[in-house]
C-alpha cells in the first residue's frame, strides 16, 4: 500500500491524537517500504513495537529490513528476542546462522546451523551453510566433511561438490579435486556445472591446454551455454591469444547479450588494446546498466572515457569504482592518471605513493611520481 504525502500527514496527526494506535504505524511503514524508504520505514515499525513489544510478525519484518539495510547488530538482537520467546522456530535460528555468517562470527554461525541439523539432518541448504562456515572459518577439513554430506540428490549438491574440489586444490590436492570431479560426471554427465568445475580445476593447476580441450568438447555437447565460451575466451587470454579470446567472448555474448562479466570483459579487452573504443564504451556502458554498483565495470567504464580522452569522465566513473574496490592497485592507478589528466596533481601524488607503499617494485609507478610532484611543485 502506497500512501500520499497527504494521508501520511493525517497518519501523524493521529499519532499525536492517539499514539498507542498500532494500525497506524503498521499503516505507515509498509506506506514508507513501499516508497523505497526503508530508514523511515524501520522508524516507524520500531515504533509500533514500542506501542506492543509483543507484535512478533513485525518484529519478523523488521529483521528482514536490518538485513537488508546492513544494521546487522539491530537484526542480531532482534533474532536473539525471538529465539528467546520460541518465535519463527528453526527458520530464525537459520536467520540468526546467516547473519553471524556475514558477520564473520563463525563460531556462533556453526552453533544455530549445528543445532538446526541436530533436528533436520536432511536440511541440505542448512549442511552447505555449515559447510561454508568452517570453510570461511579456515577449517578445511570440517568444511569437506560437511560439503560431502550433501547427496547427489540435492539441489545443492553440484555447489557442495565444486566447493570440496576447489578446497583440494587449494591445499595442493589437485589431483584429489580431478578424481572428484571425474567420480560425479561419470555418475550423472548431464550436470554442466561439474563440467565447468573440472575445467576451472585445470585452470587452477595451469594446465590451461587441457582446459580448453576439455570445453571443447563440451561446446559440442552444450552448444548454447554461453558460460563455456566465456571461461575458454578468459583462458585463451591467459596463453596470450587474444584473437581467439575475443571470438570467443563475442560468441558468448551472442548467446547471452545481457551477460555483464562477457561485456565487461570483451570491452575492457578492447580498452587495453586501444581499438574499437567507441564499442569498448556501448559494452560497458551496457555492463554497468545491469550490474550498477560493480567497482571492476566501472573502473572499466572510466578507464575507456579516459583512452577516449573524456578524462572528467573518467574521474566520476573512476572515483566511484575506487570508492567501492579500495584496496585495488589498477583502480587506484587508472584513477591517479586520470587525476593527471585533468591537472590534479596533488590527488593523483597521493595515491601513487600509496600504490608505491604496497608494492615497492613498481618503476613505473616511481616514474609517476617524479612527475606528478614536478607538476605540483611538490618537492
Amino acid at each position: 500500500m502506497k500512501l500520499p504525502k497527504e494521508a501520511l500527514v493525517y497518519y501523524r496527526k493521529v499519532i499525536e491524537l492517539t499514539p498507542d494506535f498500532e494500525p497506524v504505524y503498521l499503516d505507515i511503514g509498509i506506506s514508507l517500504e513501499s516508497q523505497g524508504e526503508r530508514g523511515e520505514a524501520i522508524r516507524a515499525f520500531e515504533s509500533l513495537l514500542k506501542v506492543n513489544p509483543h507484535n512478533f510478525s513485525v518484529m519478523q519484518h523488521l529483521v528482514q529490513l536490518y538485513i537488508q539495510e546492513k544494521k546487522l547488530d539491530d537484526a542480531l538482537k532482534m533474532l536473539k528476542t525471538l529465539i528467546v520467546r520460541g518465535v519463527g522456530g528453526l527458520d530464525t535460528r537459520r536467520k540468526a546462522g546467516l547473519v553471524y555468517l556475514e558477520m564473520e562470527q563463525y563460531d556462533n554461525a556453526i552453533r544455530e546451523f549445528q543445532f538446526i541439523l541436530a533436528q533436520e539432518p536432511n536440511a541440505s541448504q542448512v549442511r552447505f551453510y555449515l559447510a561454508s562456515a568452517f570453510e570461511e572459518k579456515g577449517d578445511v577439513k570440517a568444511a569437506i566433511e560437511e560439503f560431502s554430506k550433501i547427496p547427489p540428490a540435492a539441489f545443492n549438491y553440484t555447489d557442495a561438490i565444486g566447493h570440496i574440489a576447489f578446497l583440494y586444490l587449494d591445499s595442493g590436492e589437485g589431483e584429489k579435486a580431478l578424481d572428484l570431479l571425474n567420480k560425479a560426471i561419470a555418475a550423472d554427465p548431464s550436470k554442466l556445472e561439474l563440467h565447468l568445475h573440472l575445467a576451472g580445476v585445470y585452470e587452477g593447476l595451469q594446465r590451461y591446454r587441457e582446459a580448453l580441450e576439455y570445453l571443447d568438447a563440451l561446446e559440442r555437447n552444450f552448444p548454447a551455454e554461453s558460460r563455456i565460451y566465456f571461461r575458454a575466451g578468459i583462458l585463451y587470454d591467459k596463453l596470450g591469444e587474444r584473437d581467439k579470446m575475443i571470438e570467443r567472448m563475442k560468441k558468448a555474448l551472442q548467446l547471452s547479450p545481457d551477460d555483464p562479466q562477457a561485456l565487461n570483459y570483451l570491452g575492457y579487452t578492447y580498452v587495453e588494446m586501444g581499438t574499437n573504443l567507441d564499442e569498448a564504451l556501448q559494452l560497458l556502458k551496457k555492463a554497468n546498466s545491469l550490474r550498477p554498483g560493480d567497482g571492476f565495470i566501472l573502473d572499466s567504464l572510466g578507464w575507456a572515457y579516459y583512452k577516449l580522452k573524456r578524462y572528467r569522465d573518467a574521474v566520476v566513473e573512476l572515483e566511484r569504482a575506487a570508492e567501492l574496490v579500495d584496496d585495488d592497485p589498477t583502480i587506484k592507478g587508472h584513477l591517479a592518471d586520470a587525476y593527471m589528466a585533468v591537472h590534479e596533481y596533488r590527488k593523483a601524488l597521493a595515491i601513487y605513493k600509496q600504490i608505491l607503499q604496497s608494492e615497492p617494485d613498481r618503476k613505473d609507478i616511481a616514474e609517476k611520481i617524479k612527475k606528478a610532484k614536478g607538476e605540483s611543485g611538490d618537492k
